[in-house]
């Protein structure tokens, strides 16, 4: 028997996610502001993570905000927690991590040329566009560490939909294609009190032109080999071929908690993860995109054990 699906009104916080990634270092920022929303007595909360694959490791941070030191103003778009600020061209705060503080004072704006925003996705999030530049500084206790140039994204989830995702991962900006853009996930969405199936999205973006795969998918099991989360796919519609791999050594991985029809749901991510997609479409060459260390990769936690991790419920190809 199917899981019952949570009520539409239980989701009590909105959340905006920030990744940043060095252009060539191994290097990467990830932040989260997660308010509550209007009318909700639950606290807010600040999350960073700095991944750092030249000394393989990663810092974590997090503060509870309570809700009355939460604030938006719509009209500038601009949202406060305690002293953090998050606004459409800046962003800044501090967070504690076990024995030491991040913090950062950053600048975003879009990258030169982009492609379009992507589509709505299925589980009814809204994108800023797709490529942003960073600049600024970030500290890690009192080691300054200089954002300049730095590509990434920013998501703004406003909640409006329920959702429990098996796996994740996006490209903002490929080693060999700058403005190439990838993002791709597996994930449910609740059908009033019931489920709908478990759904693979592909979204590739690649010379001006949108490449989108939605398949059905089912479960199959990927073994990790030393030490990496790998997650390989190949999905085809309408004459397009998606396939690639992702990956990323286990320990370059952080645990990230938040909420899902009100249980704790915990997954793995970096944003220091390798990947490699092919595209094939009628009429025209395969290309072949890389990166070496600026994707990010999302995986749940809890279906990570003896060795093993259930990846994705991998897509099932359609011709």
């Amino acid at each position: 028997m199917p899981s019952a699906a949570p009520e539409r009104g239980a989701r009590t916080l909105t959340g905006h996610i920030i990744r940043a990634n060095h252009p060539t270092r191994p290097l990467a920022l990830w932040l989260s502001y997660s308010l509550p929303k209007p009318g909700s007595s639950a606290d807010g909360e600040l999350s960073v993570a700095f991944f750092d694959g030249e000394r393989n490791s990663v810092w974590r941070g997090r503060l509870p905000v309570a809700a009355d030191l939460c604030a938006i103003d719509y009209e500038q778009e601009r949202l406060q927690m305690d002293r953090a600020v998050l606004g459409p061209d800046h962003l800044s705060g501090a967070a504690p991590g076990v024995g030491y503080q991040l913090s950062w004072e950053l600048s975003s704006h879009p990258l030169a040329d982009q492609l379009p925003a992507p589509a709505a996705l299925p589980d009814g999030s809204s994108y800023s566009p797709p490529h942003l530049l960073f600049n600024g500084m970030l500290w890690l206790d009192n080691e300054p560490v200089e954002v300049k140039g730095w590509l990434g994204s920013r998501l703004d989830d406003q909640g409006l939909k329920m959702f429990e995702r098996q796996a994740w991962a996006q490209v903002v900006g490929f080693d060999n294609s700058n403005h190439a853009y990838l993002e791709c996930s597996t994930q449910k969405l609740a059908l009033g009190k019931d489920w709908a199936p478990w759904m693979s999205v592909f979204t590739l973006h690649y010379a001006e032109a949108v490449y989108v795969i939605n398949v059905l998918a089912d479960g199959i099991r990927e073994d990790s080999h030393s030490g990496l989360v790998v997650w390989s796919f190949d999905v085809r519609q309408s004459g397009v071929r998606i396939h690639g791999q992702i990956q990323a050594q286990l320990p370059l991985f952080a645990r990230f908690s938040y909420p899902v029809a009100g249980h704790p749901h915990t997954c793995l991510h970096t944003k220091l993860a390798n990947c490699i997609v092919t595209l094939v479409r009628p009429g025209k060459p395969p290309v072949t995109l890389s990166t070496l260390h600026r994707a990010s990769f999302e995986v749940r936690a809890d279906q990570y054990c003896n060795g093993c991790l259930v990846v994705n419920r991998m897509p099932v190809s359609a011709v």
